[in-house]
C-alpha cells in the first residue's frame, strides 16, 4: 500500500493550525521570574500575531510529523 504524504501533511497542518490558533498563548511576558516569582504581560498578541505564529508552529509540527511517518515507512521496508 502506497502512502500519500501530501494529504497527511496538509491535514496535519490544518488541524495543528486551528488548534494552535485557538488555544495558543501569544502574549509577551516580561519580568524577572527567578527573583520575584511572577511575570506580567507587557503586550498582548494581536490577531495577526496569532495567525502567523500559529501557522509557523503548525508548519514545523506537520513537517516533523510527516518526516517521522516517512522514516517509519522507510525503516519498515
Amino acid at each position: 500500500m502506497r502512502t500519500l504524504y501530501l494529504p497527511v501533511f496538509v491535514i496535519t497542518l490544518l488541524v495543528a493550525w486551528a488548534f494552535l490558533g485557538w488555544f495558543g498563548d501569544f502574549n509577551e511576558y516580561v519580568g524577572d521570574i527567578f527573583h520575584d516569582g511572577r511575570a506580567w504581560i507587557k503586550v498582548r498578541g494581536t490577531t495577526t500575531d496569532r495567525v502567523f505564529l500559529s501557522f509557523i508552529l503548525a508548519l514545523i509540527f506537520a513537517t516533523v510529523e510527516t518526516g517521522i511517518l516517512w522514516l517509519w515507512k522507510k525503516l519498515r521496508g
